[in-house]
């Protein structure tokens, strides 16, 4: 642990730490800080330590790095890297398979989020229901023999939902009374209110079908998505195995924490440990780690919980859903 005043030489000490464990070992380092300035500037320091750069890697966005340390990042040192013929087969594979299932979710999320079900859904629904009375047989409109029409009022043609509707209002079969009633007497035969809590119940069945398949199909869409990212990733573990270096900030430790622990660094160096919420130091240790170098001052700035926002966030949530209801 090496902590004290501002100006006294902590990083700068913490930089010949990590050159002499760099020169007299094969222990790969990492090097994680707050904010991307503490990083740029620590990772400097071991350049001009003369560590040399094809060592040192830096993780996080490029556009927020310094011009020197720049060229250290994942993304410039990933481009050297190439897919073998393998990986870009099963990389145009997924995402054709990505493309595909992105239809099935937009389709889930648009059946869902259609307020109210049709008619038609109603009777899809019903169709496919194994349980209870034969609604499906006894909303269906009778075919007519020799391809007549039937018409009801004004001369209009029955409606493919003209049972339904009469049931669900509380009547009867009307011009289908004697074909219908007498063969579906359970049906017809329920009160008004039954009917009503019938009905609830359908709606209520098909939303949670619709929230049910919406849920699978974002799950094989993430999925898909991780494999892709997982093809992606290993160019970035073949660029960070050959680094002894590993530099980020706690937030791109996150990221990569899976790249990070498969290289298990034998040498975790925390810049700035007095800003560092414990979980995220917990989060860089890795099961091969066997130093671990604290660098700050615990007198100065703590560890920035939003815990202020996080409140005001949730009660204004709350606020919103009282008034809703």
């Amino acid at each position: 642990m090496i902590y004290g005043p501002p100006g006294t030489g902590k990083s700068f000490i913490g930089s010949l730490i990590a050159k002499a464990i760099h020169d007299h070992s094969e222990e790969k380092i990492l090097v994680v800080c707050y904010t991307h300035y503490a990083l740029d500037q620590f990772l400097e320091e071991l350049l001009d330590l003369d560590i040399p750069e094809f060592d040192i890697v830096r993780l996080g966005s490029p556009a927020k790095a310094t011009p020197r340390t720049q060229p250290l990042s994942l993304k410039e040192m990933r481009q050297s890297v190439k897919l073998n013929q393998d990986q870009w087969r099963m990389l145009n594979l997924r995402k054709d398979l990505v493309r595909e299932e992105c239809r099935n979710l937009q389709e889930a999320f648009r059946a869902f989020s259609e307020a109210n079900a049709s008619k038609s859904d109603i009777m899809e629904h019903l169709e496919f229901k194994m349980d209870g009375p034969p609604f499906f047989e006894a909303f269906r409109v009778p075919e007519e023999e020799n391809n007549m029409v039937r018409v009801g009022k004004r001369g209009r043609a029955v409606d493919p939902f003209y049972l339904l509707d009469r049931w669900y209002r509380g009547k009867d079969a009307g011009m289908y009374k004697r074909r219908i009633e007498v063969a579906f007497k359970e049906v017809w035969q329920m009160k008004a209110e039954s009917r009503m809590e019938a009905m609830n119940n359908w709606r209520s069945e098909m939303l949670q079908e619709r929230v049910a398949r919406l849920h699978e199909a974002g799950t094989v869409y993430n999925a898909s998505l991780n494999q892709i990212q997982a093809i992606y990733m290993e160019k970035d573990l073949q660029v960070i195995r050959r680094k002894r270096i590993i530099g980020c900030t706690t937030t791109a430790a996150t990221k990569y924490v899976q790249a990070l622990q498969s290289i298990s660094p034998g040498v975790l160096v925390v810049e700035e440990a007095g800003e560092i919420l414990e979980s995220h130091v917990l989060t860089a240790l890795g099961p091969e780690t066997k130093q671990l170098i604290l660098i700050g001052d615990h007198k100065q700035l703590r560890p920035k919980v939003h815990h202020d926002l996080s409140f005001r966030r949730i009660k204004e949530a709350g606020e919103y859903c009282s008034q809703s209801w």
